[in-house]
């Protein structure tokens, strides 16, 4: 039973880590998109990363900078104002 117990922890474990892994790749290849100038691309995975994370200030500052890119300010104001309340200083 305890064997039990030890195995399904470590699986537990596993799985958040990997899901970490999968959403650090995510950003990394937002960055990349970004860096490259593919910007629709990049819009697309900083939305699907703060849909897992939508407590990361940082990056809906990333995505207002990008969506100011691709001329859709409202968009960018609404992320900008989203990081304002998550991070006033």
């Amino acid at each position: 039973m305890k064997n039990k117990k030890i195995q399904t922890v470590v699986l537990l474990w596993l799985v958040l880590v990997t899901a970490l892994l999968a959403q650090e790749d995510l950003l990394q290849e937002a960055y990349r998109r970004l860096s490259v100038r593919d910007y629709p691309q990049a819009i697309g995975l900083f939305e699907k990363y703060l849909a897992v994370k939508p407590g990361e200030a940082r990056i809906h500052l990333e995505l207002a900078y990008v969506l100011v890119k691709v001329t859709e300010d409202a968009r960018a104001l609404e992320q900008f104002f989203k990081y304002l309340e998550m991070d006033p200083g």
